[in-house]
């Protein structure tokens, strides 16, 4: 495994790195990073130093109250103040906690006080919700 390496060539027997190198490979797994979207690090926004819009346990902006940010948009607090990793697996339920936040706050409902977390699998995490 050879994490954290720019790729300049795959072959069907082999992967050449930014740096030269010729990895032989029977098999080869790619698998790409992410990269947060410039949109958000132009506007007044606050946000990290990767752009992500820094959000409340209610994906609210912490700058701009009348901003919610989702998905690898938002820098999201997870359990142990740990942020939550870019993936589908933290976007489905920080959209559904938006959601929740927005409808409580236009209907005077009750906030949600619950902190995001990940699932090994969203429909796992879909399944608990319902």
């Amino acid at each position: 495994m050879h994490e954290h390496t720019a790729v300049t060539a795959v072959a069907a027997d082999r992967v050449t790195t930014a740096d030269g190198r010729t990895l032989p490979a029977a098999v080869t797994l790619w698998t790409a990073g992410f990269a947060v979207h410039p949109l958000a690090a132009a506007t007044t926004l606050e946000t990290t130093g990767t752009g992500q819009i820094v959000v409340d346990d209610t994906m609210r902006s912490v700058s701009h109250p009348d901003v919610y940010a989702i998905g690898d948009a938002a820098l999201v607090m997870g359990p142990g103040d740990k942020p939550l990793r870019m993936s589908c697996a933290s976007g489905v339920p920080t959209a559904w906690q938006a959601a929740d936040s927005v409808a409580a706050r236009l209907t005077g409902g009750k906030i949600p006080t619950r902190r995001c977390a990940t699932s090994t699998s969203v429909s796992h995490w879909a399944a608990r919700r319902a």
